[in-house]
């Protein structure tokens, strides 16, 4: 025992240079693969951002384009909905059938971009984006996205079992579809139409009230939406 206490004794700065050593290389070890996996959480950051910012653009041209049809589907049904009750003469002097080829939907819905963000989502990446405020905005982007899209298609349903079945008695689909189809049975019917009549009713004048309302609820959302690419790519190209 006191062999063992007198050699600790005597070489105890060997044995002490020695674990700080074995310390440093364990630590120096530790940082490197910490700096590794740092650097390459970096390098697959930037390919998320660089994704994002494609995608977004895309979705950006996608939704200005909705937002312009929209527009226009608007504008067209409350010319419409200014028409109820005008006199005979009014009617006859306004091209209704181009009016309401205008307002009603066939461009087909809003369908932004989504594979870098749903690889995202689902790969669990997520925590790579190191901006808290960019990550916050694509969960209100996602969130957006799934609000419209109910909205729409809930609009969708409202067009054909409610607007739809409302005029149809009264105009003729063929002459309206003449202004956008270039199809070869569509121009002017020979059958009687009443578009006075259907300008007097209360029930079409209700469905095009609550048609309209929808249509611009979902406006105001493609507008909050945009505002949202620009909030995100700013974010996205801020990055370094």
């Amino acid at each position: 025992m006191k062999r063992v206490l007198s050699t600790l004794k005597e070489k105890w700065p060997e044995y002490i240079l020695e674990i700080l050593v074995l310390i440093i290389g364990i630590y120096g070890a530790f940082a490197l693969n910490n700096w590794n996996e740092n650097r390459l959480n970096r390098i697959e950051e930037e390919k998320i951002l660089a994704n994002l910012q494609t995608e977004f653009k895309k979705s950006r041209i996608l939704l200005v384009r909705k937002l312009e049809l929209s527009q226009g589907s608007f504008q067209s049904g409350i010319r419409i909905i200014e028409l109820m009750g005008a006199p005979k003469e009014v009617i006859s002097n306004t091209n209704v059938d181009s009016l309401f080829f205008r307002m009603l939907p066939g461009t087909g819905n809003f369908l932004p971009a989504k594979n870098a963000i749903d690889n995202i989502l689902q790969s669990g990446k997520l925590n790579l984006i190191s901006n808290d405020s960019l990550v916050d905005l694509l969960y209100d982007w996602e969130a957006s996205v799934l609000g419209y899209t109910a909205s729409e298609e809930s609009g969708d349903v409202l067009v054909r079992e409610q607007l739809v079945p409302s005029f149809i008695p009264f105009i003729s689909m063929k002459q309206m579809d003449h202004y956008g189809n270039d199809l070869p049975w569509t121009g002017a019917t020979k059958l009687e139409t009443n578009y006075q009549g259907l300008f007097q009713n209360l029930n079409f004048e209700n469905h095009l009230d609550n048609y309209l309302y929808g249509l611009n609820g979902r406006i105001n959302s493609l507008k909050e939406m945009d505002e949202l690419i620009t909030k995100i790519l700013h974010l996205v190209e801020k990055n370094p």
